[in-house]
């Protein structure tokens, strides 16, 4: 099994690899209103992959915008705008690959090239942000509204801005290495350190989300600005019962459950992996039933295959879902009439509105002080 301390980077960047996935369905009691996750059918667009035979999204902003990367032997970070199709990032000088992992509202985008964390903005294209002390590598995997920055370098995650440049996180007490996934606008930093979701706060420093009931690790995914956060959870040695969760400060970590159905050669999958959620409190990810298979939870509906959500007649398997806006669109990757993957996007056709956050906190019961895979790690551009 892959280190647990990488798990971050697995979520975000390796979670094409992710295909022994289950989904779940919960029953709790956040108090959203039932119109926020009502069963909508979506309009499904394919991003392109600019002549290659993959593409992979990983982020979507408010405004629709979506980052990931194309290629095959060499890959490729893009950004692709309804008004402008994909588009080539590049690669920082010298460099071979590019992997986008994140965008902000303003569209400014991060990732690595090869071995180096960028951050990217149509004025001054990609600018390599270095690396913590004593480190060869970094990578970037989330930036906020405000344009912080949250990764790893080496064996430690890190918060960037421009006044500090990259502050190195630390571990939970006694740890020996963390990775960072997500930040939200309040600068609240999610990630895993030594097989423990944690959520870090500048005045805090890290908390230790803990685990799910029976189980020996976490691994946090996604913060949204209500300060509640998604991952998944599960035991070292096994493989195939690990489950979404939901955490806030009230509730602690909530089982997402699983989808129904079993891969036959594993009848004991019953696992799930939350990798974000917006502020609505609606979370995505992936399941395997019996393919891996793209996720909607809401506390109204539980769990839904998004599958059931788009054109039956369609070619479309959607296998992986990795980010989902406020404005409830769904980015991911799948087969799409054959074996390669490709990045899409899914569009409500009638889109709901998302509760103001003073409008959800009202009956949301989140925490105040909490914690990304969203995403992405060196590995995945191997793969």
């Amino acid at each position: 099994m892959t280190s647990i301390t990488n798990l971050k980077t697995i979520v975000k960047s390796q979670v094409k690899n992710l295909t022994l996935l289950l989904g779940g369905t919960a029953a709790m009691s956040l108090g959203i209103n039932a119109s926020a996750m009502a069963a909508v059918m979506y309009d499904v667009t394919e991003l392109g992959s600019l002549g290659e035979p993959f593409s992979y999204a990983y982020d979507i902003n408010d405004r629709g915008e979506v980052v990931g990367y194309f290629g095959d032997y060499l890959n490729r970070a893009f950004l692709w705008k309804s008004s402008t199709g994909i588009n080539d990032l590049g690669t920082l000088p010298g460099k071979d690959n590019s992997v986008a992992n994140g965008i902000n509202n303003a569209g400014k985008v991060v990732g690595y090239s090869d071995n180096r964390a960028f951050l990217w903005n149509r004025n001054t294209g990609m600018v390599d942000l270095g690396t913590l002390p004593n480190q060869s590598s970094s990578e970037a995997i989330a930036i906020n509204n405000q344009d912080w920055v949250v990764g790893n370098s080496g064996n430690r995650a890190f918060l960037w801005n421009r006044n500090n440049g990259m502050t190195n996180l630390g571990t939970l007490g006694g740890g020996s290495s963390s990775s960072a996934a997500d930040i939200n606008d309040a600068g609240q930093v999610v990630g895993n350190s030594d097989n423990r979701a944690f959520l870090w706060n500048e005045t805090q420093g890290m908390q230790n989300l803990g685990t799910l009931p029976n189980k020996d690790f976490s691994s946090a995914a996604a913060i949204n600005n209500l300060g509640q956060v998604v991952g998944y959870s599960g035991n070292i040695n096994e493989y195939y019962r690990d489950r979404a969760f939901l955490w806030s400060e009230s509730t602690g970590a909530i089982d997402l459950g699983a989808l129904p159905g079993r891969i036959p050669e594993s009848p004991d999958d019953t696992a799930s992996y939350a990798y974000d959620i917006n502020d609505a409190g609606q979370v995505v990810g992936v399941a395997s039933v019996p393919y891996s298979t793209a996720f909607l939870w809401s506390e109204s509906t539980g769990i839904v295959d998004l599958n059931t959500l788009i054109d039956p007649n369609s070619e479309w398997r959607l296998n992986v879902a990795t980010a989902i806006n406020n404005q409830g669109q769904i980015v991911g990757y799948s087969r799409f009439g054959s074996f390669d993957y490709r990045a899409f996007l899914l569009t409500p056709k009638s889109p709901q509105s998302v509760p103001e956050p003073m409008t959800i906190g009202g009956s949301i019961i989140a925490g105040a002080a909490l914690l990304y895979l969203r995403r992405r790690q060196y590995g995945l551009s191997q793969g």
